[in-house]
């Protein structure tokens, strides 16, 4: 039996709801909860869907769809860290794919590409003024936001001219692996991955207008989690 690997047995009803994720719809992003009880295949549906690897946090580009997974089972860091390292890593991918200028502090275009779509990121610092340097607003961006700020990030790579993409899938699996030791309530220690997720989620719904490119988010979890 150790040398035995487990034969993946369809779930028709499951993969066709998780397979929906893989297709955009140009007036909503999606987001879904895929529960089920420990040791059910909530991973192995998900791998077996969207072409993940065990237990890791990766991206990998098919056709014109991004997958971004964050596994927590592999992540000591923050909830927020764990799922902003996926992003960037995501970032990083498509602009090595498409030959784009990394969208970093120092980046003039990626300033303006904020300024004009959501400026009120960089003035919510009372202290500047529309003659503070760009680079000093961009730094307090992701000091102070970083998840918006990461998000900017994924909305100027996949606007890019250069970029052919059309879907991002965020796949957030094993939730349940993290832990907040000091949280004081049960929401505190459980939730923060679902959280940060969907604050992530939150930050891109808002790009306004029309795009040429969907979000679509999965969040797998065992059922207490979806009760808390």
């Amino acid at each position: 039996l150790q040398n035995c690997e487990i034969p993946y047995v369809s779930h028709q009803e499951a993969e066709e709801t998780l397979s929906d994720c893989l297709q955009g719809d140009g007036l909503m992003d999606k987001s879904l909860v895929f529960t089920g009880l420990t040791g059910s295949g909530k991973s192995t549906i998900l791998r077996h869907v969207f072409g993940l690897e065990l237990n890791a946090n990766k991206t990998y580009i098919s056709e014109d769809t991004v997958i971004i997974s964050v596994d927590f089972n592999r992540s000591q860091k923050s909830a927020q860290d764990a799922i902003l390292s996926s992003l960037r890593a995501a970032v990083q991918t498509i602009v090595d794919t498409y030959d784009i200028t990394y969208p970093d502090i120092d980046n003039e275009e990626f300033y303006q590409y904020i300024f004009s779509r959501r400026n009120d990121f960089l003035l919510l610092n009372s202290k500047h003024s529309p003659s503070t340097p760009h680079r000093e607003k961009m730094i307090q961006l992701l000091e102070d936001l970083p998840t918006a700020y990461a998000s900017c990030q994924l909305q100027y790579v996949m606007d890019h001219e250069s970029c052919s993409l059309e879907l991002v899938v965020f796949v957030v699996d094993n939730i349940e692996a993290f832990r907040d030791p000091n949280a004081k309530n049960a929401k505190k220690k459980y939730l923060d991955p679902v959280i940060e997720a969907f604050k992530l989620a939150e930050c891109i719904d808002q790009r306004g207008g029309s795009t040429k490119w969907c979000f679509n988010m999965v969040i797998a979890c065992r059922h207490h989690i979806w009760r808390i």
